[in-house]
């Protein structure tokens, strides 16, 4: 699991040194990410305006989530 957060961390490093600052909270059956988030009074995500939108996350039980990051891993590495 290490691997693989230090892998998306390193992505997410790399998209935005290359411009890509998009924001695209999640919303689940118990509510969306902006609930928590600390800049929300400064980042101007507001699903009024054309182009805003969340990301729907699916219910996933706990394998289910340790299989997509096996995949998703597996699939980084052998792109590299």
């Amino acid at each position: 699991m290490s691997h693989y957060v230090n892998q998306k961390i390193k992505t997410m490093g790399q998209q935005i040194i290359a411009g890509d600052i998009t924001k695209e909270p999640y919303e689940n059956k118990d509510g969306n990410g902006c609930k928590y988030c600390s800049f929300k009074n400064v980042c101007g995500f507001d699903l009024g305006l054309p182009g805003y939108r969340m990301r729907k996350l699916p219910a996933l039980g706990r394998d289910e989530v340790l299989e997509k990051m096996r995949c998703e891993e597996y699939n980084v590495l052998n792109r590299e």
